[in-house]
């Protein structure tokens, strides 16, 4: 009788007892976050209004140090790269900035490229650009602006941040506040594509201030939405009394 061996896949985004701190004073913005998603997952987290998004994403990303605490991206913890192997791990991530996120002497469609060419090879620049003006329609875009970024519309230059984000189908989408700024009928189609990317095996950190999303969020399969709380993230649930 031989013994089976079932190989176990790691989850794609493990936080382990971290501390997220602010960007510039280090004042503790968030204790003790323990967060596990698999692939195909959502969570959804509400920030509030008036306040910058805590840099969840830059601590997810190895950007920001975890101390004390651990990041783990596809099962391999961020402490244990060097830069080089960190920066190309983070091709496998896709990301909408809450802050401006453009490189200003770019145009945008230079932008929206330039990781996909850093990650990839220059072979695939024609069919990355094919597939980038897919998706900007399907964003609501009708192509890419070739325009620099100051001369592009704030809630065009996010449905453009979200073709980047997804050009590379990548394995973990960061979305701060992506849709701020972009008319109501903007929030379906991304929810569109953000599910066929988590059908591919994605996993997703949403969050949000805006009510509208977070009732369309709340009713998707394989999601779950977190709230801050002082300085700790906890379930919607614990809120009501």
């Amino acid at each position: 009788m031989t013994e089976e061996t079932t190989e176990t896949i790691p989850p794609v985004l493990e936080f382990r007892g971290v501390t997220v701190r602010q960007r510039r004073r280090r004042r503790i913005e968030l204790s003790d976050v323990t967060l596990r998603l698999e692939p195909g997952e959502l969570v959804f987290i509400r920030v509030a209004r008036a306040a910058p998004c805590p840099p969840l994403a830059d601590v997810a990303e190895g950007l920001d140090e975890a101390a004390p605490g651990e990041v783990r991206f596809e099962g391999l913890a961020w402490s244990d790269h060097y830069p080089r192997q960190s920066a190309v791990r983070r091709g496998r991530i896709g990301r909408v900035f809450d802050g401006w996120g453009w490189i200003s002497n770019l145009d945008v469609l230079e932008n929206v490229l330039l990781a996909a060419d850093y990650h990839g090879r220059a072979a695939d620049h024609p069919r990355l650009v094919e597939k980038a003006q897919r998706l900007a329609q399907r964003a609501g875009l009708a192509e890419i602006p070739r325009d620099r970024p100051a001369f592009v519309s704030a809630a065009d230059l996010r449905r453009a941040q979200w073709v980047r984000a997804l050009l590379r189908e990548p394995a973990l989408l960061l979305l701060e506040r992506p849709t701020r700024g972009v008319p109501p009928d903007g929030l379906e189609p991304l929810c569109q594509m953000v599910d066929q990317a988590r059908q591919r095996g994605a996993a997703v950190v949403w969050l949000t201030s805006q009510d509208a999303t977070w009732q369309r969020l709340s009713s998707t399969k394989r999601s779950r939405g977190l709230v801050i709380r002082g300085n700790r993230l906890g379930p919607e649930t614990e809120h009501a009394a």
